[in-house]
């Protein structure tokens, strides 16, 4: 199904390259006949796509027929329209990318890059050579000089913002990934408080819609994996694990799971869970049934937990950047290989995944099952309940810049109500229940 929703969709945009190619070329036409507007910047447009002389490009012109209605039969006029289809849909060859990228080793670490070199290629043709200036194009037998045109270079900025956001708004309903940056508000009055930092959250903000956009090319794509390296911790994508071997590496990762927990059944289910959600096949329609079920007022725990943990997402991100905005220290840890995992992961996971909901009384049962275990002597019982209780406090929703303080907190609160007022009861909603969960079950 995905390769054939692919390849209907590079169909449709190759048809459309080709339509907008022919409807150009007409206009171009009656351009250069009359001399009139941009005409030498049609013509080098026409230098750019391979045809370099005056005779090539004057017998495309010629070949062009005035009737609408016909298509195109000319052999120059097609090998022309061949051409800006391979100049904007890209033709994954040689000529448009590096022959590194068809070898075997290429193939596998750049399995998806092949794309962001061209686009990058394209960016370069059609972006910033018209707008540093082109030289001289042939025309009617003499030189004449092409004028900058800063246009394309405008129009790809201000169509990619649009076109990032529309990406960023598909993203967070189809995979539950919500922007790192505050919303349109939330950047207002970041601008009102301090005018520098809020332009340089707004150009962050266009930044990272030109990535999301693809508008950088393969430029974006590494930007984009250095940031998540410094930012992200262990949770980037890495180049050195290409997607074909992601599954294989998941796979490892649970087997592995079992010797750090000491067990072969302990957590098994949950383990399996997270191996089948990576897979999009199955992670997608997963979420979006959840959200679906979430919009009808579904009560059921699986779809409160899914709830709870976009709710703790948009949380740490405003966290994150109060954090950054005042300077305060937030570690994060470089693993590489595989989240460590413990014995008792699997009891924290669920002690961890109730008090999201608010479900003191699972955890309560949790907490007496740990004092009324008789396998344990008593010096051991209180070991475990202070382990018990240090997993809460290290889980809760909330740390600012990275740490339990009291006075970064308060500070935080206070941000979040002059930054985004008409959301702090929303976003503190998750913390408050999971604390209020945690003292009534006894392990706050």
């Amino acid at each position: 199904m995905a390769l054939w929703l692919h390849g209907a969709t590079e169909r449709m945009g190759r048809s459309i390259s080709y339509a907008a190619g022919l409807q150009w070329l007409r206009t171009t036409r009656d351009v250069v006949k009359n001399e009139n507007g941009d005409y030498l910047r049609r013509l080098a447009l026409m230098k750019r796509l391979g045809f370099h002389t005056e005779a090539q490009r004057k017998a495309v012109l010629d070949g062009v027929d005035p009737d609408k209605s016909k298509l195109p039969t000319d052999p120059e006029v097609l090998r022309f329209l061949r051409a800006t289809v391979r100049e904007k849909q890209f033709s994954y060859d040689v000529s448009q990318s590096p022959l590194f990228f068809s070898s075997p080793v290429g193939r596998l670490f750049f399995q998806f890059q092949k794309w962001g070199f061209q686009r990058l290629r394209d960016m370069g043709r059609n972006v910033v050579a018209p707008m540093l200036g082109e030289g001289k194009v042939r025309h009617k037998g003499k030189e004449r000089v092409v004028e900058r045109d800063f246009m394309p270079f405008i129009r790809m900025m201000l169509l990619a913002q649009g076109a990032g956001e529309l990406y960023a708004l598909l993203r967070g309903l189809l995979t539950d990934r919500e922007r790192k940056e505050g919303d349109l508000e939330e950047l207002s009055r970041t601008y009102d408080a301090d005018e520098q930092r809020g332009l340089m959250l707004g150009a962050e903000r266009m930044l990272n819609n030109l990535v999301l956009d693809g508008g950088l090319g393969i430029i974006g794509d590494y930007s984009q994996l250095a940031y998540d390296m410094s930012s992200r911790g262990w949770r980037y994508k890495n180049p050195l694990e290409p997607p074909s071997i992601q599954l294989g590496k998941e796979f490892i990762g649970m087997v592995t799971d079992r010797v750090q927990r000491q067990s072969v059944t302990e957590g098994l289910g949950d383990d399996v869970i997270d191996f089948l959600t990576t897979v999009p096949l199955l992670r997608q329609p997963t979420r979006a049934a959840g959200q679906l079920l979430d919009a009808t007022g579904s009560e059921i725990d699986w779809v409160q937990r899914q709830q709870a943990w976009r709710d703790v997402s948009d949380l740490r991100n405003t966290a994150r950047r109060f954090a950054n905005e005042t300077g305060l220290d937030e570690g994060r840890s470089m693993n590489f290989i595989f989240d460590a995992k413990t014995p008792n992961s699997a009891l924290y996971d669920d002690v961890h995944r109730a008090l999201l909901i608010g479900d003191f009384e699972e955890v309560r049962e949790i907490r007496l099952g740990i004092l009324k275990d008789k396998s344990r002597t008593p010096a051991q019982r209180k070991k475990d309940m202070l382990a018990l209780r240090t997993s809460v406090r290290n889980r809760q929703p909330l740390k600012v810049g990275g740490v339990e303080n009291k006075e970064a907190r308060a500070a935080f609160l206070r941000w979040l109500k002059e930054r985004r007022p008409d959301e702090v009861n929303t976003l503190m909603e998750v913390q408050g229940r999971y604390m209020k969960a945690a003292a009534r079950a006894g392990v706050k």
